[in-house]
């Protein structure tokens, strides 16, 4: 039975590796802060429009099923 090889591993350097997740995140929040109004805008438009649409369409259905 031969016995598994065994690598060098290096050691990681916590405060480099800190340092760049946290510029990371930081660019992240700064995208998301940016983006989040605009999107929520255009889905409350999106769904003004459906709002809309939908009352017509009901009333078109509600007018057929009026009885002379």
């Amino acid at each position: 039975m031969t016995r598994p090889e065994i690598e060098k591993v290096e050691p990681i350097f916590r405060r480099a590796a800190t340092i760049n997740l946290e510029s990371f995140s930081v660019a992240i929040h700064d995208l998301l802060e940016r983006l989040l109004p605009t999107l929520t805008r255009k889905l409350e438009s999106i769904g003004e429009r459906l709002t809309i649409q939908l009352v017509a369409i009901w009333l078109k259905i509600e007018a057929e099923n009026e009885i002379d």
